[in-house]
């Protein structure tokens, strides 16, 4: 294979890899509240550990982006990547099974490397977007899904039938925006207007319609907490 070729393969096999491990500050975000929530249900949560959950709902980044090689100032990025034991052999068997489904065609092992790194990346982010949302959120999501679009003053009365009615002395009719920022933030809803109002219009992203057939697929529950 053609040396810049191999460069190239190989630095999105290390994405692929990189894409394994929340970066320090997300993983700090998510790791009070690891305990509570599980494979197959979750944890009732009341007091201070509600009041945990929705503050790191608000601090949630959004879908991060896979992270791209650069070499420290004043440096040149090596023409390839440093031996490591971690991810030599991830690298390696990647190369090899892409050659084997391309072998002919550099463009289509690159398009290949890259959408595995991609596919990699977006199942952590659903990991990590599964981790802090709500149950009412799920709701929502799949009120989306089968309606197509709902309006502000819609989504607003899925909250109230789900997440006011259901907890009340956590969820408020005044803390409906934030309940919906999340959705927002981490990809899964877009409105069509910004500020919005009662009768802007909102959808379901094709990240949000994933993150659905993620839950299914993993079969993880819908009826979390919230």
């Amino acid at each position: 294979m053609d040396p810049h070729a191999q460069l190239a393969l190989v630095i999105v096999a290390g994405l692929l890899a990189f894409a394994g491990l929340f970066r320090p500050e997300v993983r700090k975000k998510l790791g009070d509240l690891r305990a509570l929530t599980f494979p197959g249900g979750s944890a009732d949560l009341t007091g201070g550990e509600a009041a945990a959950q929705i503050e790191a709902q608000k601090q949630a980044p959004e879908a991060e982006k896979l992270p791209v090689p650069a070499p420290e100032l004043g440096a040149v990025l090596p023409d390839l990547p440093p031996p490591s034991g971690v991810y030599g052999p991830i690298e390696a068997d990647l190369r090899r099974r892409i050659e084997m489904i391309a072998p002919g065609s550099l463009d289509a092992q690159m398009a290949w490397a890259v959408r595995v790194a991609v596919a990699a990346q977006v199942e952590r982010d659903h990991e990590a977007t599964y981790r802090l949302i709500f149950g009412s959120q799920i709701a929502a999501l799949k009120e989306l899904n089968v309606r197509g679009i709902l309006t502000i003053a819609q989504a607003k009365e899925v909250y109230n039938l789900t997440a006011v009615r259901n907890y009340p002395d956590v969820f408020k009719p005044e803390t409906f925006e934030a309940w919906g920022d999340y959705l927002l933030t981490r990809g899964l809803v877009a409105v069509e207007r910004q500020p919005v109002d009662d009768d802007t219009k909102a959808i379901l992203t094709p990240l949000g319609k994933d993150f659905l057939m993620f839950v299914t697929g993993r079969g993880l529950t819908e009826h979390k907490w919230g």
